[in-house]
């Protein structure tokens, strides 16, 4: 059976791991696999071409095949219709993501009703860029006795204040600043409208509002979720965030009080809104919004 394919990926400690694990309580949603096909396929697009019988006959449409069935062939296993796959590189790759869900069993474009190809439906966690900071800071200052990260290894002496911390992290080949940077990109690419942004703040204080209009995008009938026996679904430790427990969640959800001012300091002020994700005003110029950092 082919699977429906939708992919997860967001900013860190914005609500990942807890919206897969609300989402694989619905008996049609896989939500639990951790991300890491993506990577396979992409390998699989740098080795096709070094192929000497590839390279004298080549094959794309047989390519395009074998990444396709490469992806289907990750969730075969589940039984459940729906997937959601959970690397955080796929918005980077959006053109290869419609590819993939876009070819059926005989490796035709699948086409809507307008006759358009399929669009990805990208589900994307976000949050408040001074409480994710704040998040790292708090998780560093809790291992700082014990765990030295391989960024920290790399950046001794920026790392040695919260301020130098906060403008690593940020950085675009980094936690923070590699993510925003891919969003960010992705909505100058023309992808905007299937990017489906979560706010960390709404999925914990009103979950009923933002999973229903998670459905509607989805174009999925709606599902009574229980917010307050969530099961752990996922990977706990992360080896690209480099701490250990970074994904544990609380099995009931809980509003989360800002604390990106008691914990950054004036630091925090820096890294005030609006982001690519935020609202825009009706009378906004045509160029998108850029944020304050």
């Amino acid at each position: 059976m082919m699977k429906t394919i939708h992919f997860l990926c967001g900013m860190p400690f914005s609500g990942n791991t807890l919206l897969a694990s609300i989402l694989q309580q619905n008996p049609r949603f896989e939500a639990a696999m951790p991300g890491g096909i993506l990577d396979a396929i992409y390998i699989l697009t740098k080795a096709w071409p070094q192929i000497p019988e590839f390279q004298t006959s080549p094959n794309e449409p047989g390519k395009a095949n074998v990444m396709k069935n490469m992806l289907q062939g990750y969730y075969a296993n589940s039984s459940r219709p729906i997937a959601f796959d959970r690397s955080r590189s796929w918005i980077a790759h959006l053109e290869t993501a419609e590819l993939l869900i876009g070819c059926d069993d005989q490796s035709r474009d699948r086409k809507g009703a307008t006759g358009e190809k399929t669009k990805a439906k990208v589900i994307v966690p976000v949050r408040d860029l001074r409480e994710i900071l704040a998040s790292f800071e708090l998780l560093w200052r809790q291992n700082a006795s014990s765990h030295q990260s391989g960024i920290e290894q790399k950046h001794y002496i920026e790392m040695q204040t919260a301020e130098g911390r906060c403008a690593i992290w940020l950085r675009p080949e980094y936690s923070v600043g590699l993510p925003y940077s891919r969003i960010e990109d992705a909505v100058h690419r023309g992808f905007a409208d299937r990017l489906h942004f979560v706010p960390y703040e709404k999925l914990t204080t009103d979950p009923e509002k933002t999973l229903a209009d998670l459905y509607h995008f989805l174009g999925e009938e709606p599902f009574k979720h229980d917010f307050k026996n969530i099961q752990q679904a996922g990977l706990i430790d992360d080896p690209v965030l480099d701490f250990p427990g970074v994904h544990r969640i609380r099995p009931a959800l809980t509003p989360v009080p800002p604390r990106a001012s008691q914990i950054l300091g004036p630091v925090a002020d820096r890294y005030k809104g609006p982001y690519v994700w935020s609202p825009k005003p009706e009378a906004s110029s045509q160029k998108a919004e850029s944020s304050n950092f």
